[in-house]
């Protein structure tokens, strides 16, 4: 997209809706272009059922990665690193129509998100150990 990201394909939208935690709740709320004021899509909202659900599944993902190695935990988030680099057209996309930044902003963001993973992956080891020096 341009300086002035308009629109995003919908197959986009609806794929990554489909990866989020959805519930059953009738409620839900438009999200609007702040240049436009215009609807761009509609996100259902959670309700306590769907929290609960949520932290019962970080809970089981938490004892998952806590069981991998530090090796393993870098390697994982190293491929989210490259993974958001490689898509970062798409998330660049995104934040520019939900937030009405300028393309350049919203590299800011994503740059925060890559310099972080890399970091944690990076430094891992150091930051994990037992005792420090």
């Amino acid at each position: 997209m341009t300086d002035e990201a308009t629109s995003i394909d919908p197959a986009v939208i609806e794929r990554l809706l489909g990866r989020a935690m959805l519930g059953d709740a009738p409620l839900t709320r438009v999200i609007l272009a702040p240049f436009t004021g215009e609807p761009l899509y509609s996100l259902p909202l959670s309700g306590a059922p769907e929290v609960q659900r949520a932290v019962e599944l970080a809970r089981t993902a938490q004892v998952e990665w806590a069981a991998r190695s530090v090796r393993e935990r870098c390697r994982i988030v190293l491929a989210f690193h490259d993974l958001v680099l490689k898509r970062r057209d798409t998330a660049l996309d995104i934040v520019q129509l939900e937030t009405g930044k300028a393309r350049r902003d919203a590299l800011e963001e994503l740059l925060d998100v890559l310099v972080t993973a890399r970091h944690y992956a990076r430094d891992a080891r150091r930051l994990l150990r037992t005792t420090r020096h």
